[in-house]
Parts: structure tokens; sequence; C-alpha cells
């Protein structure tokens, strides 16, 4: 019966035929993409990549939901905690049926700080501090978790307290990660922020500048900001010439602009409007913002902007001094630290470290840890899912490059040697940039180079040299600079090159899924291309062009190497 009425509805059994033909067909290319992607795709360790919370909430979530599979129940809640899922994270804990241990308390006191239950917090801290013993002996960085916690909570004196019991433990130097100076300069700072933040200004005045002394800075809060007859004819002068304001789009003319009017006003006893000028000086934008205070101001020391920014706070610094408004020389002062130590604790030395929570986390959690990943959570968390952790203030310093736009014209015109001559100045150009005394003048410039242009132009120069049939024109991605390289470029340098993905590629950057996946089809099509086999090198231009927009450069030329690779297999 059935066969009759296949055989009286032939037009039914067609659709039905191609439905199915083309089920299998998507199956079997979903099959190949997995067979090909998963490694390429995984371009840091697993539990790394776990850490990542992506900006875009409708990202995938498979390696945090992969990596908690393979944890033990404490593992889980180690994890969670660690990545900022503190309500999950105690809930989790609720289930174990030893959830009162002192690894337990740590984790728990650690979650309940975060989710701004300060006194909840300190009271578990209290106890995971009572049961300290031979197996839960946890270092340094529990007693700074600890202070912060007290210190939200308003317990200053307590807090001191605390942290005095951690200096006695920077011997050790965190022996799984810090050295014995950072730890104790970190401590010395918080422990003079809680001075500041009980209302002891002066006092915390003097300790900043003993430390900032320490550290080499040049200055003296005593001494008086005077200036004899002839600098003040000159100030005055000037500030009858002075031309006009530069736009705040200028900022480091800006910047340099409001500090000479700062000093003059200053020459001149005008001490209101100096000061005046001079905080317009600190409220500049930096000219390159990242996720992390720390960066920022790490990215600015030494640049034009940087150097006017920290001659105005000290003068500031100086100003208030003079006055006796300490609580706002504090504010200057702790300014000319890289790390502030009124914010620090909520991202610098804040990962729970696994070797401090024994009684919670099992052999099997171990064996998946890497101290890379605690490194990385001690200094940052690990938000940024896409092509660099910088943010940048302004526009894709390349985006209408001269050099990368005829390199562009020169391929799509399939003036092969062109194209190759262009990228290769365009390379040695930044790279004379990054080597130059102005390699800060320009951060998002040089920064994008060294993280992703000078790998992105070299790729698409080997593309070039295959075209032109140099075939045995790869050097590779090494360089001479102190570059940033993505972990990304290790598995696309491997692809290039035939070799498996490294394993233990050690970055805190990553590229986009669809970005990555172009570049390594790319590689692997370079490579095809230049052993002769150009139906496999076709096929994998194919695909570089599918995962990436027709905008990109990857685009480009993996459309016109496929028409090269076509032309040479017919």
């Amino acid at each position: 019966m059935k066969s009759n009425l296949l055989f009286k509805a032939p037009a039914h059994c067609a659709i039905a035929l191609l439905l199915l033909s083309a089920l299998m067909w998507l199956l079997c290319g979903f099959i190949a993409a997995e067979a090909v992607l998963p490694k390429s795709l995984e371009i840091l360790p697993l539990e790394q990549m776990a850490y990542i919370i992506p900006r875009s909430r409708n990202s995938q979530t498979v390696w945090r939901d992969k990596y908690l599979s393979m944890l033990s129940p404490g593992g889980r809640v180690y994890f969670l905690a660690n990545r900022r899922e503190y309500a999950k994270a105690l809930s989790e804990l609720d289930k174990l049926p030893k959830h009162e241990t002192g690894s337990s308390l740590y984790v728990k006191a650690f979650c309940l700080n975060g989710l701004g239950r300060h006194r909840e917090a300190v009271n578990a801290y209290n106890q995971a501090k009572s049961g300290i013993d031979l197996v839960f002996n946890p270092g340094a960085k529990f007693f700074l978790h600890y202070a912060a916690a007290l210190m939200d909570a308003g317990q200053s004196a307590q807090c001191l307290k605390v942290l005095n019991s951690a200096s006695g433990m920077t011997g050790t130097a965190e022996s799984y990660r810090r050295r014995a100076k950072i730890l104790s300069n970190t401590i010395a700072r918080r422990k003079l922020a809680v001075v500041e933040k009980s209302g002891k200004y002066q006092e915390a005045v003097n300790g900043y500048c003993k430390l900032l002394f320490e550290r080499g800075a040049q200055f003296s809060l005593r001494e008086p900001l005077k200036a004899d007859a002839r600098t003040r004819a000159r100030a005055d002068l000037w500030l009858k010439k002075r031309a006009l304001q530069p736009s705040p789009a200028k900022k480091e003319e800006s910047a340099r602009f409001w500090l000479n009017c700062g000093k003059a006003f200053l020459a001149l006893g005008k001490v209101d409007a100096a000061r005046e000028c001079l905080a317009k000086v600190v409220a500049v934008e930096p000219l390159v913002r990242y996720p992390i205070p720390t960066e920022t101001a790490r990215a600015e020391a030494g640049t034009p902007l940087g150097k006017c920014r920290a001659e105005a706070r000290m003068m500031l610094a100086s100003l208030y001094y003079a006055r006796k408004d300490f609580s706002h020389c504090c504010a200057q002062l702790r300014s000319m630290f890289l790390v502030d130590p009124i914010v620090d604790s909520t991202f610098w030395l804040c990962s729970i470290s696994m070797i401090d929570v024994p009684q919670l986390v099992q052999q099997s959690d171990v064996d998946l840890h890497t101290m890379t990943v605690e490194h990385l959570l001690d200094e940052r968390i690990l938000e940024v899912f896409g092509p660099s952790r910088t943010e940048y203030t302004g526009p894709d310093p390349f985006k209408n490059d001269r050099l990368l736009r005829k390199a562009r014209m020169e391929m799509e015109k399939r003036s092969f040697s062109a194209c190759f001559d262009a990228l290769q100045a365009f390379i040695e150009t930044n790279e004379r940039l990054c080597s130059s005394a102005d390699f800060y003048a320009q951060p998002a410039k040089t920064a994008s180079f060294m993280q992703d242009y000078s790998y992105r132009a070299r790729l698409l120069q080997m593309g070039a040299a295959s075209a032109i049939g140099k075939q045995n024109w790869m050097p590779g991605f090494k360089s001479n600079l102190p570059l940033y390289k993505h972990a990304a470029w290790d598995a696309v340098e491997d692809s290039l090159l035939g070799m498996h993905r490294a394993k233990n590629t050690k970055d805190d950057r990553t590229l986009s899924k669809a970005d990555f996946a172009s570049l390594w089809h790319f590689a692997a099509g370079l490579r095809k291309m230049n052993e002769g086999d150009y139906r496999v090198a076709a096929n994998q231009f194919t695909h570089a062009c599918s995962k990436t927009s027709k905008e990109n450069d990857v685009y480009v030329y993996s459309r016109v190497l496929l028409g090269v690779c076509r032309e040479a297999a017919d």
C-alpha cells in the first residue's frame, strides 16, 4: 500500500527526497565544520576561555558550560566565585555536604562581599580565620580580601590589624603569584587608604609622600611655589599674548595650554586661577582608555599628555598642602600611583588562589587548573571577548590607512608585486614608529599595530608573495619589536605551517570567532597553495570568504587568490 501511494504521488516523493537530501547535506556540512573548527576556535586554554565574560549577552557560553561540566561540585563553586557569579556560587555552596570548612567559609565571605553584603562577609571571614589550621592555611591574599570586606563595612581599625597580618606574610611573596616587593607595596598603599578613609588626611599625606619618594618621584610639598621678578614678567607677557584655547579634541595641546596657564597664574600669585587651570589639565581625557585604570595609567606614563598631567598633579598637591587642605592633597597624591589604593581591591590581587581552598576543591580540579589564569584574574576580569582588550576613544587608527588602501587596490587589480611592496612599506613605517621615541605619542596606533595589524599585514603579504611565485617566502610572524601578540596568531601560524595548534598559549586577548576562523582558513589556503594543491587551497579560501564580511581585507585577498587557484587547477 505504501509503495503504491508513493508511485501515485511522484511530486510528493520528489519533494520528500529533496528535503531529505538537503537535510543530509546540512548535517554533513555541520559535521565537517565541527571537525575543522572546534580546535581552531579554542585559541586559548579551556579554563581561560571559560572565565571570559562576553560583552554581548547573546554570545555563546559553550566554554563556560563545558568547563563547569568537568569540575567537582566544590570546583564549580570556586570557578563561579572567581568568575564573579557570586549568587550562583553561594547557591552551589549550600548544596555541598560540608560547607562550613575554612575553605568554604572563605569563598562564602568572598561572594557575600562581592554582593555588597559587607557585614555578613566580615562575619564569614571571622569564622574562616578561626578555622585556620594545618590544612586550611591561606596566604596573604586571604587577608587582603578580608581587609577589603572590613574596609567596605567601615571597620577601619580592624582592617588595619588584618593588613598588618598580611604584612607578616610578604616574605614568601605568595610563592604562587607575586614578588615580595609588589605585595608589600600593595599592602602599604591599602593601609594608607584606610587611614585616609578614616579622616586622618595629614597622616595619609605623609605616608603617600614617603611611598612616592621611594618610587623615585622628585618633588617636595613644603617647597613654596614662588617666582622671581623676571619670571613674573614673562608670565604676564605670555598671558597677554597667549593664543586661543585649543580644541578639546586636541588633548595634548589642550593639556599643555592649561598647564602653561596654571604656571603663569601661579607665578603672578593668582593661586585660585592657577588651581582652576591645573584642574583642567587633570580632567583632560586620556588618548586611549583601557577597561582597567592601571593599564590606562601605564600607557599614559611618559607620554606628553602623561607628563603634563603628572606635573599638574604635583603642583595641585603642593597648593592644597599649603592651604592645609589635606583631603584634596590626598586625592592628588593617590592619582600619582599606577594603582589607586582606594579602588584597587576591586581588581588587583582579587582572585581566590586554588591553593588556599584545599578543603573545597579536588585533585581533578587542580589538574584542570593553571596558574596563568590566576595571574590574569589577579590583574583584571576577563570580560572582553573581541579583537582586543583595548578600548580606544577614537576610530580604528588604520581604517583609512593610505598604504593598506593601496595594497587592497593593487590586490584587486592582481598587481601582486605592487601589493607586496605596499604592505612591506606599511609594516616598515609602523615598525619605525613603534621603535621610535614617538611610541607613546600615538598609543592607539602603536598598540593596534603591535597587537593585530603587524600580523595581519604579514599574513596578507604572504598571499601576495604566493601569487607571484615566492613559494618559499614564509617569514612567519616573528619580529624584533616587543609585540603584544594575540594567542590566536600562534594558531594561525601553526595553520600556515601545517602544524597542530600550540596548546599552552598564554594571552588575555582573543579575536572574535568569525575573524579568527577567516584568518585560520586563509593561512591554511596559503599552505596548500604553496604546496601546489590548488583545489584544496581554493576550498580553504572559499571558507575564509564565508567567515568574514566583504569589507574585510581578508575577504578581498581570499576572493582574488581563490580565482588564482581555480585558474591554476584548471
